[in-house]
């Protein structure tokens, strides 16, 4: 079944799922990434096309790049591409083997420890970006090169925060200095904040997106990462701006963030998200998710990252068989993996996922 010959993407009726306007007339497919180590495997033994890493300084090949990304998830069936991060922030990192048959790089690591600020002074000498010098070619170049009827969702960087517990202050670091100097946490959340909010509204007025596809994690399989009202204090009001740009200008906020997030399910509802997604069975199970909170937001993905690479074809398919019956009801349900489609999930099971979504036939009790 895969690829598609003649693809009819709907980027229009993806959003008006989205919205909630419209029940879904087939399953719609979304994903946060498929990793490139994958993308090269599927472009050169299903397309039979040269694959191109991307590239900062050479442009003619970074459009190579996209050429491809488009091309593979145009005839997969998908109606939008996303286009990830722009910006990083400078940071400690630990860097080992990726294990991964398919890889041809290495895995990099958070330094959980000490971040990049311990201080004021570290805070006044550290490298912030200028969100007027970040590239956002590859949003203009992709929003300009998509086929008719597909848009582009755009995630210029990690979540406010991904950002300040992974490159700025570390988890310990940060968990330390909200007793010992509450201020500067206070301050490196405003400062983060307001540069990925500038980087937005560059992007924004730039290209003819349809979207913000924003992560940050907030999460374990357990619970919060932090308690729910540091949260609510210093990161879901960044993320409610951001849905209110979003919105402003007439695009769809969708929120990635890992974990058993139920201590601030309503908060993500009420600060007006359109899509939530990224689910992992054992911690908040999608199907959990949908009873909880389907008639309320749009939900995206929700197969198990680690069923997709460990089972069977046909395990998987009952598995996603299963999710599609019980997450299609009442509509408000896009299909895909619980968090990105991963190097070490092979192009069957990937396929599989998606064929499984193709054949499922939505029922009349299922569009009321």
């Amino acid at each position: 079944m895969l690829p598609i010959k003649n693809p009819k993407p709907d980027i229009e009726h993806f959003i008006k799922v989205a919205k909630g306007l419209e029940l879904p007339n087939k399953v719609i497919n979304g994903e946060l990434k498929v990793d490139d180590d994958l993308l090269r495997e599927i472009c050169e033994t299903v397309f039979h096309r040269v694959w191109v890493d991307r590239q900062i300084s050479d442009l003619t090949l970074r459009a190579k790049y996209w050429d491809n990304v488009i091309h593979i998830f145009y005839h997969l069936g998908y109606d939008f591409v996303r286009a990830g991060r722009a910006i990083t922030f400078p940071t400690k990192s630990r860097i080992t083997e990726d294990t991964s048959i398919i890889s041809e790089n290495d895995r990099v690591w958070v330094e959980e420890g000490e971040g990049a600020i311990t201080d004021w002074l570290t805070y006044e000498s550290y490298p912030w970006p200028n969100p007027e010098d970040v590239d956002i070619w590859d949003y203009v170049y992709v929003s300009e090169h998509l086929p008719k009827g597909m848009g582009l969702m755009v995630g210029p960087s990690q979540g406010l925060l991904e950002i300040v517990v992974n490159n700025l202050l570390g988890f310990t670091g940060l968990s330390y200095m909200m007793t010992d100097d509450p201020e500067l946490v206070d301050k490196v959340f405003e400062r983060t904040g307001d540069i990925l909010y500038k980087i937005y509204e560059r992007v924004v007025n730039a290209t003819k997106c349809y979207g913000f596809f924003q992560g940050d994690d907030m999460g374990y399989n357990s619970g919060l990462m932090f308690s729910d009202r540091f949260l609510r204090r210093l990161v879901l009001p960044w993320h409610k701006k951001l849905v209110d740009l979003a919105h402003a200008n007439n695009l769809i906020y969708i929120l990635h963030s890992c974990g058993n997030l139920r201590k601030i399910g309503k908060d993500l509802i009420e600060i007006g998200i359109d899509v939530k997604h990224s689910f992992e069975d054992q911690g908040y199970a999608v199907k959990d998710y949908k009873d909880d909170y389907g008639n309320q937001v749009t939900i995206m993905g929700g197969v198990d990252v680690d069923k997709l690479s460990r089972y069977s074809k046909q395990d998987l398919s009952d598995y996603c068989q299963g999710i599609l019956e019980h997450c299609m009801k009442n509509g408000r349900y896009i299909f895909g993996s619980g968090n990105s489609v991963t190097n070490y999930v092979s192009i069957e099971n990937y396929f599989t996922m998606l064929e499984t979504g193709m054949k499922f036939i939505i029922k009349e009790n299922d569009k009321s």
